[in-house]
């Protein structure tokens, strides 16, 4: 599922035939399926309903609105078949993550990923409406990481909470740092009103919160900042 910000920004993260066996791609694919997925599922689910017979991955990827889409599409469709393309995309809800593990182990799974020293600080502390906030997530990667997702969770003092997420190939082992930057920039969406903010950063196995196989929370961590009148 493609995510929703409000004003908030993630920093610096960092051709097979129908019957042939999938081998590992020269290229790594994981990042394109991962963006792939998270822009257009639901394009490309629509474009095979209404496609109806589909013949090869140009009938399908052919009809993305946008070149770099249609691009990606036919490296990923090419390297597992159009017709276990097709498959999974019909059979599995809609997790961009998952959908990119079993489309023939484009993205890895590592079931025993373990992360910790998870920690989250923000600065400044407190600020007036329309500063910038900037959220440092930070933690050690004690074994490998599969694809996954870290994400954002912002709760204001009243209203709705919102967030920011990224997908991830996955992570080596050793100390990750990740920043994020919200500008709290008064708008119709969300008016920063005075008051304490609290914030929650995840690091997961596959998209924070999905229930798919190979799915977890590796780390949490929360922090707070206030904004002032």
């Amino acid at each position: 599922m493609k995510i929703a910000i409000v004003a908030l920004c993630m920093l610096a993260l960092v051709a097979a035939s129908q019957a042939a066996p999938v081998t590992k791609p020269e290229a790594d694919l994981c990042p394109i399926c991962l963006q792939l997925m998270n822009e257009a599922l639901d394009q490309l689910v629509n474009i095979i309903l209404n496609v109806g017979v589909v013949g090869s991955c140009g009938d399908v990827c052919g009809k993305l609105p946008a070149k770099l889409e249609q691009v990606a599409c036919d490296l990923v469709c090419d390297y597992v078949g159009i017709t276990e393309f097709v498959k999974i995309l019909q059979e599995v809800d809609p997790d961009a993550v998952y959908i990119c593990q079993v489309l023939g182990g484009i993205c890895p799974i590592h079931d025993n990923a373990k992360v910790d020293d998870v920690k989250l600080i923000v600065a400044p502390s407190s600020g007036q409406q329309g500063s910038t906030f900037s959220m440092h997530f930070s933690f050690n990667v004690v074994n490998a990481t599969g694809a996954g997702e870290v994400a954002l969770g912002i709760q204001p003092p009243n209203g709705e909470g919102f967030g920011d997420g990224q997908l991830v190939p996955g992570f080596p082992v050793g100390p990750i740092a990740i920043s994020f930057r919200l500008q709290a920039k008064p708008s119709e969406q969300e008016p920063f009103s005075p008051g304490t903010y609290q914030v929650e950063a995840a690091v997961c196995n596959g998209e924070c919160g999905a229930t798919h196989p190979h799915t977890a929370t590796l780390g949490t961590a929360s922090a707070s900042f206030v904004i002032t009148q």
